[in-house]
C-alpha cells in the first residue's frame, strides 16, 4: 500500500490503515509519502501479521512533521491509542518501522510501537512465537515525547514483548 499527498490526517476512533496477512504469505510493505502526517484520536497505521507469513515494513516519510495525539476510550474505559504500529500476533516476524520527518510530535498517549503480542482463540491466549520488527526513527529537528491519555497511558516509543519472543 502506498499513499501519497501534501497532508495525510487519519482521525478518529477505529480510522485504520492497515497491511496485514493471516496466512504463510508475507504481508505488502505500508509506505506514506507526505508533507505532514496527522493520526488522532484513536486512529491507526499498522502492518500485522496473525499467520506464519511475515508482516510487512511501514515507512513514513512526511518531510515537515509527524503528528500523532491522543486516544480513544470505549464505553468500557479501554484506551485504544493513536499509533504508528508494526505487530506480530503469530509465528510470522514483524516487519520494521521507519520514520523520516523534519519533527516528530508525540502526545496524550500515542505512540510508535513494534509488538510481539497474542491473540485470544476459542477463549485462549495464543502467544505470538514470531519476533518484533525494527524501530529507526530520523528526524532533523526534533522528537517530542509528552502527555498522558485520560486511561492515564504515557506517550511512547516501545519494542516490546508479552514473552519470550525477541522484541525489536
Amino acid at each position: 500500500i502506498q499513499v501519497q499527498g501534501n497532508s495525510v490526517d487519519l482521525i478518529g476512533s477505529f480510522v485504520r490503515l492497515i497491511a496485514a496477512t493471516r496466512g504463510v504469505t508475507d504481508a505488502g510493505d505500508l509506505k506514506i509519502n507526505a508533507r505532514k502526517l496527522i493520526i488522532q484520536d484513536g486512529a491507526q497505521v499498522l502492518t500485522a501479521t496473525y499467520g506464519k507469513g511475515a508482516a510487512g515494513d511501514l515507512t513514513v516519510n512526511a518531510s515537515d512533521f509527524i503528528e500523532i495525539t491522543g486516544a480513544f476510550i470505549d464505553e468500557n474505559g479501554n484506551p485504544f491509542p493513536s499509533a504508528l504500529t508494526s505487530a506480530t500476533f503469530s509465528d510470522g516476524n514483524g516487519g520494521s518501522v521507519t520514520i523520516n520527518t523534519g519533527k516528530l510530535l508525540i502526545q496524550d498517549g500515542a505512540g510508535v510501537s513494534l509488538d510481539t503480542s497474542s491473540l485470544l482463540e476459542n477463549s485462549q491466549f495464543i502467544l505470538a512465537t514470531g519476533k518484533a520488527g525494527n524501530l529507526t526513527v530520523n528526524a532533523s529537528e526534533l522528537v517530542e515525547l509528552v502527555g498522558k491519555s485520560e486511561a492515564g497511558i504515557s506517550s511512547f516509543l516501545a519494542s516490546r514483548t508479552i514473552n519470550s519472543a525477541n522484541a525489536g
